[in-house]
């Protein structure tokens, strides 16, 4: 599922950035450090993506000027009551 609001982009990117600092935490095990390479090259590419996301969706809600943007709100406000 895609995240469709600017919260739930926000959101997924500091989940992720959360995972990638438990990443680098698991970074002494041998092991895994190909794997853990890789997951964390993906975990960065997906959090630029959803930063790019969420500004443009930023960029597009804060494009109104705001008196235009609280005539707008009001009469939505006027007809809800």
């Amino acid at each position: 599922m895609m995240p469709r609001s600017w919260r739930e982009l926000l959101g997924t990117s500091t989940d992720l950035d959360f995972l990638r600092a438990r990443l680098d935490r698991e970074s002494g095990d041998e092991v895994l450090a190909r794997e853990l390479a890789q997951l964390q090259k993906l975990i960065s590419k997906r959090c630029k993506r959803l930063r790019r996301d969420a500004l443009e969706l930023g960029r597009r809600f804060y494009a109104e000027p705001s008196k235009a943007f609280a005539k707008r709100i009001s009469i939505f406000a006027g007809k809800r009551t």
